[in-house]
């Protein structure tokens, strides 16, 4: 099989979807949380963290676009995967159980996506489309920059619990695309279901608690 067949392919298409997934979590939504959670030191060193990132110039937009494009591509993968799986099916399932037999986070993976990227261009337009400076940064009268943009945000109920919503669905998302992984490339087998279950249930909700836990801070905090 060339390249071209793989790509055409179901198998391809989904064994693509899980490597951009991964990909997603291990290179970007991990560090993206290990760097939110600086805001629990408070403004110096989040701050410091976030001028860190803008230094690094060029590698910085490089590295943006590359995920932009491992995001793109995960996205329409998944559209087509999606697409293709309800035109083979054709009518409802011949084995009614077999839908049953499918997760909750499983059914709802193209509903979850969909949530989470439609957070992700509200989360860009809140704190990386807008600039870091007064008025929606300041803190009790001072300029506190990033982290300042960032505890006004979520002093809105608002968007502190659609934040804390949407959380919620990514660690829902995660738990399944995780098993997705291991069942696509074969790696999933009855010995290793509860393996395979356990880890993919702990990463989700380690991501999702870490990220909901900066709301705790602000409501704590402020």
């Amino acid at each position: 099989m060339n390249i071209r067949q793989y790509l055409s392919s179901s198998l391809g298409k989904k064994q693509l979807v899980s490597l951009t997934g991964l990909g997603l979590i291990v290179g970007f939504l991990t560090p993206h949380l290990i760097g939110n959670l600086l805001l629990l030191k408070g403004p110096a060193v989040f701050n410091g963290y976030s001028h860190h990132l803008h230094s690094l110039g060029i590698i910085l937009k490089v590295i943006e676009c590359l995920f932009a494009a491992l995001f793109i591509i995960h996205i329409v993968l998944s559209v087509l995967v999606v697409i293709e799986n309800r035109i083979a099916r054709g009518t409802p399932y011949r084995h009614p159980l077999d839908a049953g037999k499918r997760s909750l986070s499983a059914r709802t993976m193209p509903f979850t996506g969909g949530f989470i990227f439609l957070f992700l261009v509200f989360h860009l337009f809140d704190f990386t489309f807008v600039k870091h400076a007064p008025p929606v940064s300041l803190l009790n009268g001072q300029d506190m920059g990033l982290y300042g943009v960032v505890i006004n945000a979520f002093n809105s109920p608002i968007r502190l619990f659609g934040y804390g919503f949407i959380m919620i669905i990514v660690g829902v998302h995660l738990s399944h695309a995780i098993q997705s992984v291991f069942q696509t490339f074969g790696l999933r087998n009855e010995r290793m279901t509860r393996w395979v279950n356990g880890i993919s249930y702990t990463v989700g909700t380690l991501l999702s608690v870490g990220f909901i836990s900066i709301l705790g801070y602000v409501c704590l905090r402020y």
